[in-house]
């Protein structure tokens, strides 16, 4: 195995016990030590790949984000009209929720220390309101939504409402009634 591709296994060692500790703990409890003790790596592997804890809960949000924005798209081209989209993607998205450490620990580094990652908070919101509007407008000109229905207005509340649902399944079950709590 080459020095190169070494690195990036490191990285994505790192990455993934990161999003193990940062789906767990609070960001300002988590500690660098946290990350590296399972991996058994010192703290040089660490800050060759990574600023500070920082750096790699921005990663690990990233990457996140970027699942999300993958999944939306998938189902938008894939579902056969823009409710049974929105259904699905809702189910999807719950499923990430519940199984993924790195979606988990996404939403926890945005939604519960908004003021360390205040950018991608507003980000996030932003790209689900403009995805959940997108399978709306599929829907309404599908007739599927009434004609008078503030696609933009619904899309927000969508939004809300799941974030609100997620977090709610979070704090009783740990996800494990999400499914059960969207349908």
């Amino acid at each position: 195995m080459g020095k190169q591709q070494r690195s990036e296994e490191t990285r994505e060692a790192l990455v993934e016990s990161g999003s193990r500790v940062f789906a767990t703990t609070a960001f300002d409890k988590a500690r660098i030590a946290d990350v590296l003790e399972p991996l058994g790596l010192t703290q040089g592997a660490f800050y060759f790949h990574f600023e500070n804890k920082h750096d790699l809960a921005l990663e690990v949000i990233r990457r996140e984000h970027a699942m999300m924005v993958d999944l939306s798209e998938k189902v938008l081209t894939s579902a056969e009209s823009g409710l049974v989209g929105l259904r699905e993607v809702s189910s999807r998205l719950a499923y990430l929720v519940r199984s993924d450490v790195t979606v988990q620990a996404g939403l926890r580094l945005t939604s519960h220390t908004p003021e360390e990652f205040p950018e991608f908070l507003g980000a996030s919101f932003s790209i689900w309101i403009e995805t959940i509007g997108r399978f709306l407008r599929r829907a309404k000109t599908e007739g599927q939504v009434r004609p008078e229905v503030d696609i933009d207005a619904a899309a927000r509340f969508v939004v809300a409402t799941f974030v609100g649902v997620q977090e709610i399944s979070a704090i009783s079950t740990q996800w494990s009634d999400l499914n059960a709590r969207i349908r």
